[in-house]
């Protein structure tokens, strides 16, 4: 079964998603900041991640960089979530390893056709 690390601060967003993809037949990890989801990614090498970019106690840039470091989560892909209207430009210049990101609010149909597409990228993303 694909399994995403779902990273998000906002309890209600995390687990209205959480329910949406599984219902969506994903099996679904969160994480209420980067740092747990740091630990469940290395106990559970999930297919993908889905970040927010700003959490508490570790954010997701800085989650990315440290799945990075471990040749365990190295090639765990990531999508970026963000309401920042300034990180949202970043990411539309930068790559900061994806170039896939949504805006919050985001749809759910547009959530779903990211990992779609990551899913048939074979893990890579361009």
């Amino acid at each position: 079964m694909y399994t995403i690390l779902l990273a998000e601060d906002d309890m209600i967003l995390r687990e209205n998603l959480k329910f949406f993809l599984s219902n969506e037949g994903f099996n679904v990890l969160t994480a209420e900041n980067g740092k747990i989801a740091v630990t469940l990614a290395e106990k559970n090498k999930p297919d993908l991640l889905v970040s927010d970019i700003q959490m508490p106690v570790m954010g997701g840039f800085e989650l990315s960089e440290k799945l990075k470091e471990n040749p365990l989560t190295a090639s765990i892909p990531v999508i970026y979530i963000t309401g920042d209207v300034e990180i949202q430009r970043e990411l539309s210049d930068k790559t900061y390893g994806t170039k896939r990101f949504l805006s919050k609010p985001f749809n759910l149909a547009d959530l779903l056709d990211l990992i779609e597409k990551n899913k048939s990228d074979d893990g890579i993303i361009k």
